[in-house]
């Protein structure tokens, strides 16, 4: 147990990989464990170390590390690359929330998605020439790697059923109720981002700089 909000961020190269541990927020008095994305645009030996220590940190309950909530901010690759199913085989998640961004069945994120499908059509495209790229272009390039395809199902498909729960799709103005996992007791999330009209919050004139998921963490 901790007696302070823990935040370890993993050092993954370019990529975020964070471990959050709010103290006693559980109702059985325990420790709160959440975790956010896991990735890098680099090799993902570094997120397999980084996944193996988390490891460490998690309490075991019936056999398996429990992680409360993992908490995904968007699909490139810098954040969700490590998620490999067996690499979390051996951990129960609670509770998975992602962006509503990333959901296509959403009827408000269409133009969203078809524009991410046609840019990441036409970056594999560079990227199967195997051109000399300048580091702007290869960063672009790297941002829509087909890896990031398997990674997608891992999180809408293989994880939820390998723990037999639904992801939340979250955005700001979800009441408190759904935003509120069941073993949380001293603390609330409130988010901020993003809107849940998500073809005018990425692509209409006014939709600002927040484009992922924004979650405010409240000790009650």
């Amino acid at each position: 147990m901790v007696d302070k909000l823990l935040i370890r961020a993993y050092s993954v190269g370019v990529g975020d990989c964070i471990h959050v541990t709010i103290p006693k927020a559980r109702k059985d008095g325990a420790d709160f464990h959440i975790l956010i994305d896991c990735g890098t645009r680099g090799k993902g030996a570094v997120l397999k170390l980084a996944v193996d220590h988390l490891k460490t940190n998690l309490p075991e309950v019936d056999g398996k590390r429990r992680l409360d909530l993992l908490l995904v901010s968007h699909e490139h690759e810098d954040h969700i690359k490590g998620f490999d199913p067996d690499w979390f085989k051996d951990v129960k998640i609670e509770n998975l929330w992602m962006s509503v961004a990333m959901n296509r069945k959403h009827p408000q994120a269409k133009f969203k998605h078809k524009l991410h499908d046609d840019l990441a059509l036409a970056m594999r495209s560079i990227a199967a020439r195997n051109l000399s790229l300048s580091p702007e272009l290869q960063d672009i390039v790297s941002r829509y790697s087909i890896g990031n395809d398997g990674a997608v199902t891992a999180l809408t498909d293989t994880l939820p059923k390998q723990n037999k729960i639904d992801p939340l799709d979250v955005h700001a103005g979800l009441p408190a109720t759904k935003l509120k996992p069941k073993p949380l007791a001293g603390a609330a999330f409130e988010v901020f981002g993003p809107q849940e009209n998500i073809d005018y919050y990425y692509l209409g004139e006014d939709a600002g700089d927040q484009r992922a998921v924004a979650v405010r963490v409240v000790r009650a």
